[in-house]
């Protein structure tokens, strides 16, 4: 879901190439705990930034999977075949990615629910992952008002 969906206030922009050089990183870097009362922000920002990621992977992919398809399809090639086109690795690759990056997320949930917010701005990081979660086409008041209490905070 990008932010333009979301109807939330504009977050700092990020070109797509550090959504992804940051996501690799940190998914690539070892998790170190955080201690002492910025665990919690430390959490929130980590989970934040691969949100970012998965909705940027999340809004590519399509468009990838359809020029493979038709790329396939042009070549008389079948959807087994798709390795054998830089483009069809790349969607490979990026469905592993958005895999990965949904265990991360999940795995920083788990323990930030063991972490308690020590300032009011890892309150704010808080309820930022929670709008995060909450798709707005769904619970569209839910995701108004976590917006609202993170502006209203800030």
């Amino acid at each position: 879901m990008s932010r333009l969906r979301s109807g939330g206030p504009p977050g700092p922009e990020m070109s797509r190439r550090t959504i992804l050089a940051v996501g690799s990183a940190a998914s690539a870097a070892p998790a170190l705990p955080a201690i002492g009362a910025e665990a919690c922000l430390d959490l929130c920002r980590r989970y934040l930034v691969l949100h970012e990621e998965a909705e940027w992977l999340y809004d590519a992919y399509p468009t990838l999977e359809s020029k493979v398809w038709q790329m396939l399809k042009a070549a008389g090639l079948s959807m087994d075949q798709t390795q054998l086109l830089p483009e069809g690795r790349r969607l490979e690759s990026m469905q592993a990615r958005i895999e990965a990056n949904l265990d991360e997320r999940r795995a920083l949930l788990e323990k930030l629910m063991d972490r308690e917010p020590a300032s009011t701005e890892g309150v704010m990081a808080c309820l930022r992952v929670a709008r995060a979660l909450i798709e707005p086409d769904e619970f569209p008041e839910a995701h108004r008002l976590l917006s609202w209490a993170v502006r209203g905070l800030g």
